[in-house]
């Protein structure tokens, strides 16, 4: 579901990821994964610095924003 403040633009050329403090009971901020052609996102995992995303057949690796790091 789109979320309120998420443009149309965004929502068609990327997967949106929620971040969440679990502890907290408190969402933090979302950000967008974009697509490679019309794969599907199959997996993800995060460490303390980056995010890997498997779309389709590829890797992709994401460092994380100091900000995000915070969190």
């Amino acid at each position: 579901m789109r979320g309120k403040f998420q443009d149309e633009t965004t929502w068609n050329q990327a997967f949106i990821i929620d971040v969440y403090d679990i502890s907290r009971q408190a969402y933090i901020m979302s950000f967008p994964i974009y697509k490679i052609k019309d794969e599907k996102l199959k997996n993800i995992m995060a460490t303390g610095d980056h995010l890997y995303a498997i779309i389709g057949n590829s890797l992709v690796v994401y460092d994380f924003k100091a900000i995000l790091k915070k969190k």
